[in-house]
């Protein structure tokens, strides 16, 4: 018998493995399959079949959702008009009942754009489909059509959809967001690994024309109504009148097979819908001088990291392992950086998209730019959707036989033009706030309130308590809205008159406000390192510059990803004022003695308005993790809202479960020695060795007592805490000298 002799060899522990991949594959392989029905099941097959009118199209679960809130939109309709129950009236459906409906859904719901009644429209021709099992009758649509134009138009004053246009990204679009977002956003993320998954996105977004929803998670929830199911639990839809032969056959064990063929079924993919690593191969292209066997060297990924998306979200402070970015923080973080940055409209993910299938066509065959942005030539995607409504082309110097300005134009056709750096995201003057008039509709509401309340402040267990509350919510999203309409209108004056400005001002003879640059002020070590990097590199690098350059920017931007910033520092804390210096005699001390008297900045005992679990944590920079609060009431709310959740889930989770179970019996062991008196050892200048100094922290041992009864303290109102415990003690020491009484408490360790 021939031996086999392999001509690749891998690492010794590779055949375990591959045996069990391939008893995995072989298994999934020889899964059971349904068994098959008999000759019974079939003949009950045949007769549920013969009763079924319609059988219903398969929709996407977005196609799902939509028809769900056009649903409860008619669920309204019915009860508030009073046109009888929703599906008898479907059922029997008119042109004067569809045509009333979308009066209601103009008169009751915000809607601007006669866009979005045509795509109502259409949503409900769907969901008469699917409730009736036929399709809307052609006279019946026109002349809904013909309603919508002739009238609701006109009366609700719907614009056309699009009037803004379609913006369109381009490469220096692309390098102002990079700068922004890495040199000068002031913005804070509860993780710096989302600045550069935000970086990351951007590039992809411009260098692959990809959709937002193939990169970050962009599917929406289902409601919780029991609508989808209840329009789409069946896949058919039956005959009427055969309500009663079919409660018959339910009893039939063939007849419920054959029901089990027609009910919805729920699968599922079994990864998110976002880019995971296993859509993304990585290749190593080396040059080989040996002539060897390979040029490239794919990087494979390791198979429990395959299902894990790229871009994660991030819940606190922490990383999430499996769930991916929602499109909604996309969304926002995107808009907001572009109004930071400068830019007259907000910018959407759809920019992009559009400047990568701008920057492809004319450079690329028809065919290819569909094939690269996924759209059926058939359709013409492109030029209904995609188009630069503003062409870069000098129609007239072509007519002139003259050099064309392509440069000029090429700035026209972007969302570049029209950015001004000194516009900012909420840029509206304290003058212009005040001059306002207030909002007749909140005054109402306000003083509504005010009567209510009768001139308490504490409104707990009054009797009008409810409606005040309802008041108090109520006037705060008017607010809210109110207060976001003038930022929109305010930015929408500035860019529409300041060119006139300028050109009036520079007619006056008024000298021109010089551009200055702005500085990188940011908090975060790495971050400023990383922004110097990027935004000043020399031009006259060598390879080997460059290549040392580009391995320094990926160790910062590892680094990076695991800190944090607040933004406390910058928002709360005034600068210092500038001290003149003053030329005076100074008598030098040893080296040793100014750094036994340099201040620490994590001493033993941490202020009473400082966070307990900000000063751990090692992501934060230092003036960041020592900040205090101006109240230690302020400092409660802090910890509540930041960190009370973490800890009461874990506690909830049983994650401290056994650790509780120690943490009681050491307690007690600690308390006893605590009320014991000793005398504190002497140290350097007369004071005990259990000396605490204001402000000074350290991780407290529950079970070694850091401080005995008749220690000597030196400082104000002083807080610790225990790290990482589900259970906390607190301890008082009161006054100056020496300690004279220790409390014990469950909310935390404190010296006072």
């Amino acid at each position: 018998m021939a031996v086999r002799r392999s001509k690749a060899n891998g690492p010794p522990s590779h055949h375990g493995k591959f045996a069990e991949r391939f008893a995995a594959k072989e298994a999934q392989r020889k899964a059971p399959k349904p068994a098959p029905l008999s000759a019974e099941e079939h003949a009950a097959n045949r007769k549920r079949l013969s009763k079924v009118r319609f059988v219903k199209p398969k929709y996407s679960e977005e196609t799902m959702i939509n028809l769900a809130g056009i649903f409860k939109k008619w669920n309204r309709y019915c009860d508030e008009a009073g046109v009888g129950d929703w599906e008898e009236t479907i059922r029997s459906l008119g042109p004067e009942t569809t045509m009333d409906f979308f009066l209601f859904v103009c008169g009751n719901y915000k809607v601007k754009s006669w866009g979005s009644t045509e795509e109502y429209i259409r949503q409900f021709q769907q969901l008469y489909t699917t409730v009736t099992g036929q399709y809307m009758n052609r006279a019946h649509s026109k002349a809904v059509y013909n309603y919508h134009h002739n009238v609701l138009v006109p009366r609700f004053r719907l614009r056309a959809p699009n009037i803004d246009g379609k913006a369109v990204l381009n490469v220096d679009s692309l390098r102002v967001i990079l700068t922004f977002n890495m040199a000068y956003d002031a913005g804070t993320f509860d993780l710096e690994r989302h600045r550069i998954q935000l970086a990351a996105c951007y590039q992809i977004l411009c260098y692959t024309g990809a959709r937002p929803a193939e990169l970050v998670d962009g599917e929406r929830k289902k409601p919780k109504n029991g609508s989808v199911e209840r329009l789409f639990g069946k896949k058919v839809v039956q005959a009427d009148g055969d309500t009663s032969e079919d409660a018959a056959d339910a009893l039939v064990e063939e007849s419920q097979k054959a029901e089990e063929l027609l009910s919805m079924e729920t699968t599922k993919r079994g990864r998110p819908k976002a880019l995971c690593y296993e859509d993304i191969l990585m290749m190593l292209c080396v040059r080989i001088t040996d002539l060897g066997s390979a040029a490239c060297t794919p990087l494979r990924w390791k198979e429990d990291m395959l299902k894990v998306p790229i871009f994660r979200r991030i819940r606190g402070c922490d990383l999430s392992t499996y769930e991916p970015m929602p499109y909604a923080k996309l969304s926002y973080d995107m808009a907001r950086q572009s109004l930071d940055s400068g830019h007259e409209k907000a910018w959407t993910p759809r920019f992009a998209r559009r400047g990568a299938a701008n920057a492809a066509n004319g450079d690329a065959p028809d065919s290819v730019r569909d094939q690269m942005m996924r759209h059926d030539p058939r359709f013409s995607t492109f030029f209904s959707a995609y188009l630069n409504e503003n062409a870069r082309f000098d129609l007239q110097n072509a007519f002139l036989e003259e050099e064309k300005q392509n440069q000029l134009f090429r700035m026209f056709a972007h969302v570049s033009l029209t950015r001004d750096p000194r516009a900012t995201r909420d840029m509206v003057p304290d003058e212009a706030w005040a001059q306002v008039p207030p909002d007749p509709d909140i005054t109402e509401l306000e003083e509504e309130r005010a009567q209510l309340k009768q001139g308490r402040y504490r409104i707990a267990g009054c009797e009008n308590e409810e409606k005040i509350r309802e008041l108090t919510e109520k006037i705060r999203a008017k607010k809210a809205e109110r207060e976001k309409r003038i930022v929109k209108d305010y930015r929408e004056y500035y860019f529409y008159h300041r060119p006139t400005w300028d050109i009036e001002a520079q007619a006056r003879g008024e000298v021109e406000e010089q551009y200055e640059e702005p500085v990188i002020d940011l908090i975060v070590p790495e971050r400023v390192r990383l922004a110097e990097m990027l935004c000043f590199q020399p031009k006259d690098l060598t390879e080997e510059q460059i290549s040392r350059l580009r391995i320094d920017v990926v160790d910062l931007m590892v680094a990076l990803c695991d800190k944090r910033d607040t933004g406390k520092p910058r928002q709360s804390q005034p600068k210092p004022p500038v001290q003149v210096p003053i030329h005076q005699f100074v008598k030098e001390e040893s080296p040793a003695f100014e750094a036994w008297c340099r201040a620490d900045p994590f001493p033993l005992l941490m202020n009473a308005s400082q966070c307990p679990d900000c000063i751990g944590d090692e992501r934060l920079t230092t003036a960041e993790r020592t900040f205090q609060w101006c109240r230690p009431t302020i400092r409660n709310d802090h910890f509540d809202d930041q960190h009370l959740t973490e800890r009461e889930s874990a506690v909830a989770q049983g994650v401290a479960a056994g650790e509780q179970e120690t943490l009681e019996t050491g307690a007690t062991s600690h308390d006893d020695t605590w009320e014991e008196n000793s005398a504190p050892a002497e140290g350097p200048g007369g004071a005990g060795a259990g000396m605490m100094a204001a402000g000074s922290h350290r991780d407290i041992n529950l079970e070694q007592p850091f401080m005995d009864v008749g220690s000597q303290v030196c400082g104000c109102s002083l807080l610790i805490q225990t790290m990482g415990r589900d259970t906390m003690k607190q301890y008082h020491v009161t006054g100056y000298g020496h300690v004279q009484e220790i409390t014990v408490a469950s909310c935390g360790v404190a010296i006072r």
